[in-house]
């Protein structure tokens, strides 16, 4: 069970980087839910991506009445992740968190995770969060049973191969590793965190989890995931990226390209593609071979197979 922090515990800074772009829709729930924080010791900095809409004159209302939310106003539009590594550099906390624009934080977040970091020897922590869009909670049952099985505390550089299992809404990292690392790597969009939490794992950073739903993820249309052509090519950039380290680990590439064509089988399984879902999910269940992940691909399969049938009789 986790304690909270006394009094005679020092008080560690967070950082809080906020990238934002025309969010204006979103933001003000945003900054709220950093503002209910129990934990207090925390500094926001907002970086307006050069919004098109009414963003920063949001922003500015808040910033008129608390000295701890800053803006940075960018000229030219950078994207998310060029957006994020310009808030590390600007940031003076001990430990940095991230919290975009349309997503949301239980009020406990903070004082639970500084918590943590004072109880446990790790730089970097994550915890378990909700995915909600307009009409409330979304269930994901199929991407909870996957991750049922998988590791999320300790040396997760083998797990994180099979499936990204950090939401970037929930972590808490050491300002010093973001800078030592590089930050976020802008020529991965769209799975610029994955790729971060890998490196981190690689340097032999080990991760410790909450078990507890700490914040909210909006679940939006449009993302890279429903274009799968386009998804496709930053993934295979992903994986070239990683997989020359390892040429001599036959199993960790197994693990690499496994993860693209069971993520891909699913897309395909969702936009009702049953048959390309299936030749998708066979690949990955050859590279993958055994285990947990299998299982559950295979059951994915052969949903897609009963729909295929169902649908001929239909």
């Amino acid at each position: 069970m986790l304690a909270t922090i006394n009094s005679s515990q020092t008080l560690m800074k967070v950082s809080i980087v906020m990238p934002a772009y025309n969010a204006a829709n979103t933001i003000a729930e945003s900054i709220e839910s950093v503002l209910r924080q129990s934990y207090q010791n925390w500094e926001l900095i907002i970086v307006n991506d050069c919004s098109k809409d009414n963003t920063v004159q949001i922003i500015n209302r808040y910033i008129a009445q608390h000295d701890n939310i800053k803006l940075i106003d960018l000229e030219v539009n950078q994207g998310p992740c060029l957006a994020r590594n310009i808030g590390i550099k600007c940031a003076t906390g001990d430990y940095i968190c991230f919290l975009d624009s349309d997503d949301l934080w239980h009020p406990s977040k903070l004082e639970l995770q500084t918590s943590f970091h004072h109880q446990h020897p790790y730089k970097i922590s994550h915890t378990n969060f909700i995915f909600f869009n307009g009409n409330g909670i979304v269930r994901r049952p199929w991407k909870n049973l996957i991750q049922l099985g998988m590791k999320k505390s300790g040396k997760l550089l083998d797990q994180l191969y099979q499936e990204n299992v950090v939401g970037i809404l929930t972590v808490m990292v050491k300002r010093d590793i973001l800078l030592d690392l590089g930050g976020f790597d802008p020529e991965i969009p769209a799975l610029e965190d994955y790729d971060l939490w890998i490196r981190i794992a690689e340097a032999g950073y080990e991760y410790g989890y909450i078990d507890k739903k700490l914040a909210d993820y909006r679940v939006v249309n449009g993302s890279l995931s429903n274009s799968p052509s386009k998804y496709k090519r930053v993934f295979k950039k992903f994986i070239r990226k990683h997989i020359n380290k390892h040429i001599g680990n036959p199993k960790l590439k197994g693990q690499i390209w496994g993860n693209y064509y069971r993520y891909f089988g699913t897309v395909y399984f969702k936009n009702k593609k049953y048959k390309l879902s299936i030749l998708y999910f066979k690949k990955a269940i050859s590279l993958h071979k055994t285990g947990f992940i299998s299982f559950t691909t295979f059951l994915y399969m052969l949903i897609a197979s009963f729909k295929i049938k169902f649908n001929k009789i239909g």
